[in-house]
């Protein structure tokens, strides 16, 4: 309740809530409690370190920097009572990077305690303000201290991380949402694993370090190497060069008629919506939360446009 009336409000304006807010941010807060959970389980006796970790790898550097950017905004937000940013800010932290990336990366690279022990540390403090009693039950099972009297994260007491770790680590990203989205597009479960090819243009050679993580995350098989000349397959474009993914019993010719099938009724979903969009009269008089739904639905509308199009450019 508490975090639902201070997230996604506005200074001054009336502030919605609904039990489907409320069930977002209590689901926010069990994976808070997993992500704890999973982290100390294994320890005998789980301590947070009081500084920052050594980096050993491009995701702690990855991690470290995104950790410290946080605290920067936080620090710049709360100076300005942006309280709801700073609490979307940590939502997107915890739940995206924290969670669904780097978690999931130390399960593949191993060892990595000690920065999971400090970067919770540091997400419960940060997090304090706004889940005061799930951040000091939490604290309790990690130290004998209580939370409420602990130094509130600053970032001028870290280090901002490697330069370049963000734009490198941002492009491993892209590389393996393309490959899972590819895996979506044509249908395919994601725990069964395929070959993947992929020529790397010499900026993007530090992937070939990585390959572990491509190779657990999206589950495939990585070859750095051109795509054999017997297999038509499909592929998507990244940093300017083509990703193929080896799908068994490809059937290249069937996929292309469901893709332009599809593309046909695409576009006519989005001219009806660019149509809407024209008329001045319901603009004027429609809620204003039903127009911008319309544009939303408009530009999701452009984009599988745009998809379906480079699909179809692929399969030819």
């Amino acid at each position: 309740m508490r975090l639902s009336l201070v997230v996604g409000t506005t200074p001054g304006n009336d502030t919605k809530i609904s039990e489907a807010k409320i069930e977002g941010q209590r689901n926010y807060i069990n994976k808070l409690w997993n992500i704890a959970r999973f982290i100390t389980q294994s320890l005998d006796s789980p301590s947070i370190p009081h500084t920052q970790p050594e980096a050993r790898t491009l995701a702690d550097s990855w991690i470290l920097a995104e950790l410290w950017e946080l605290k920067k905004n936080l620090q710049k937000y709360f100076k300005n009572h942006q309280y709801s940013l700073a609490g979307e800010n940590l939502i997107e932290f915890t739940w995206t990077k924290f969670a669904d990336w780097y978690l999931e990366i130390s399960k593949v690279e191993n060892d990595k305690n000690e920065i999971l022990l400090y970067i919770l540390g540091q997400v419960l403090r940060l997090e304090h303000p706004f889940i005061p009693f799930v951040t000091e039950r939490i604290w309790s099972q990690i130290s004998t201290e209580p939370l409420m009297l602990q130094e509130y994260p600053s970032p001028a007491a870290e280090q901002a991380g490697e330069s370049d770790a963000g734009s490198k680590f941002e492009k491993l990203r892209s590389l393996i949402t393309g490959i899972r989205n590819m895996r979506a597009e044509y249908r395919q479960p994601p725990g069964e694993q395929f070959a993947c090819y992929l020529e790397l243009p010499e900026k993007t050679s530090f992937v070939g370090e990585q390959s572990g993580i491509v190779e657990n995350l999206a589950r495939v098989k990585l070859n750095i190497a051109a795509v054999p000349p017997d297999k038509k397959m499909p592929y998507f474009l990244w940093e300017g060069g083509k990703v193929y993914l080896i799908i068994p019993d490809f059937d290249p010719k069937k996929e292309l008629e469901l893709a332009q099938k599809e593309l046909k009724t695409a576009q006519t979903h989005a001219k009806k919506l660019e149509a809407q969009l024209g008329k001045k009269a319901f603009l004027e008089k429609a809620p204003p939360e039903v127009v911008e739904k319309l544009k939303a639905d408009a530009a999701a509308a452009t984009e599988r446009k745009s998809q379906l199009e480079a699909k179809i450019s692929s399969l030819k």
